[in-house]
C-alpha cells in the first residue's frame, strides 16, 4: 500500500539531516579540542596551549641578601681567637664525637637539626661549625668526607664575648659570617659605592638633565 506525503517537509527534513551530519566531525574536533585544551584555529588547524609554569619568584626577586648590623660583623671576626685554646687538643682527644656535621648541594654546613653553621678554621688547627642563632658551636679535628659530613663533639656555648645578637640569622647571613670569620673584610662588598642606574636622565622634563651635576656630591665617579 503507496503512502502519499504531501508538501516539501521531507526534502527540509532531509536536507537539515545532511548540514548536521556535514557539521558532525568539526563540531565533535572543537568539543575534543575543548577537553584537551587545544583551541582551534581556522577551519582544520588547532593551537595546543601547553599549561603555563608558576613564575619564578627568586628570579623576580633576585638572590637572597644577608642582613647582618655591623656588631655582628664584627664579632664574625673575632672567632677564630676566640675559639682557639690549648684545651681544643684535650677536649678533642677525651670526648665523643657524637654530632654530625653536614654540607648541603649550596656548599652551607649545616647542624644535626637541619640549622645553618659558620665554619670557622681555628688558628690551632681545628674547625669550629658556629650555630649564630643559639650562640653554640661543634669542634672538631676531622675534616668533611666525600659526601660533606663531618663528626664534632656536642655543641658548646660561645664564649660571652663572642655571642651573636641571638636574631633570625639566613642561609645568606650565615654565608656572609663564614667569609668574614675566615679573614674577609667585615663591610658588604658594595658598602661605600654610589647607587647605579639611577634615571636621573628624563628626556620628557628637560630641566632634570643636569640634575646628577647640580648635587654637590664629591667623588661622584663609580668605583670599579
Amino acid at each position: 500500500m503507496a503512502i502519499k506525503v504531501q508538501g516539501s517537509s521531507v526534502p527540509a527534513v532531509q536536507s537539515e539531516q545532511a548540514q548536521s551530519t556535514q557539521q558532525t566531525p568539526f563540531s565533535q574536533q572543537a568539543q575534543s579540542a575543548q577537553r584537551n585544551s587545544v583551541v582551534p584555529y581556522g577551519k582544520d588547524v588547532f593551537i595546543t596551549q601547553a599549561p603555563q609554569p608558576p613564575p619564578d619568584l627568586r628570579r623576580l626577586i633576585g638572590p637572597e641578601k644577608p642582613t647582618l648590623n655591623f656588631g655582628d660583623r664584627f664579632n664574625a671576626m673575632g672567632l677564630k681567637e676566640a675559639l682557639s685554646s690549648p684545651l681544643n687538643a684535650l677536649r678533642l682527644a677525651v670526648g665523643e664525637k657524637s654530632e654530625t656535621i653536614t654540607r648541603d648541594l649550596n656548599g652551607t654546613y649545616r647542624g644535626p637539626e637541619g640549622q645553618p653553621l659558620v665554619q670557622v678554621k681555628l688558628a690551632d688547627g681545628n674547625t669550629a661549625y658556629v650555630d649564630p642563632n643559639t650562640n653554640k658551636y661543634y669542634l672538631t679535628d676531622e675534616k668533611p668526607d666525600a659526601f660533606g659530613q663531618v663528626r664534632t663533639l656536642p655543641a658548646a656555648n660561645l664564649p660571652e664575648g663572642a655571642q651573636f645578637s641571638n636574631s633570625h640569622f639566613s642561609d645568606a647571613d650565615v654565608k656572609e659570617l663564614t667569609r668574614i670569620a675566615n679573614g674577609g673584610s667585615p663591610f658588604p662588598p658594595d658598602w661605600g659605592r654610589p647607587p647605579r642606574d639611577i634615571p636621573f636622565h628624563r628626556p620628557d622634563r628637560p630641566g632634570l638633565d643636569n640634575l646628577w651635576d647640580a648635587i654637590p656630591v664629591p667623588n661622584r665617579d663609580p668605583i670599579v
